[in-house]
């Protein structure tokens, strides 16, 4: 599996009863054994607004890499694929409980996001 691309947005309001606006999009594209695929990660924007207690991650954006600034929402799909890519089938994930939030950044810190973004910015696979 190789990555594409990834990013992630603060989802806004479509309709005047819509809950959207409390959510963000984690969106990361990937190639896997030859056909591209997009898994979207859809969570409370609570949980980016507390990010100390969520992930291991103190600030937002989380780092810069190549004069990007790298921001929790842009990596949170990332970092699920990466962690999941056996079971990388899904399409779409929805999470709007803490502890599950929790599980995806067990274990994972700014060093091995570096190390990530390295593989992604070189075309390298994950496997």
């Amino acid at each position: 599996m190789r990555i594409a691309s990834f990013y992630g947005i603060e989802m806004e309001k479509e309709m005047k009863t819509s809950f959207q606006d409390y959510f963000n999009e984690s969106i990361v594209t990937y190639i896997k054994e030859g056909t591209e695929h997009t898994l979207s990660v859809v969570y409370l924007r609570y949980f980016e607004e507390n990010i100390t207690q969520f992930t291991n991650f103190q600030e937002n954006p989380i780092c810069i890499f190549k004069d990007r600034e790298i921001f929790l929402c842009d990596i949170v799909g990332l970092v699920y694929l990466v962690k999941n890519y056996k079971k990388s089938n899904r399409k779409r994930i929805f999470i709007s409980d803490g502890q599950e939030f929790s599980t995806i950044f067990n274990d994972f810190h700014l060093d091995e996001l570096i190390c990530v973004l390295e593989k992604v910015d070189k075309r390298e696979s994950f496997e």
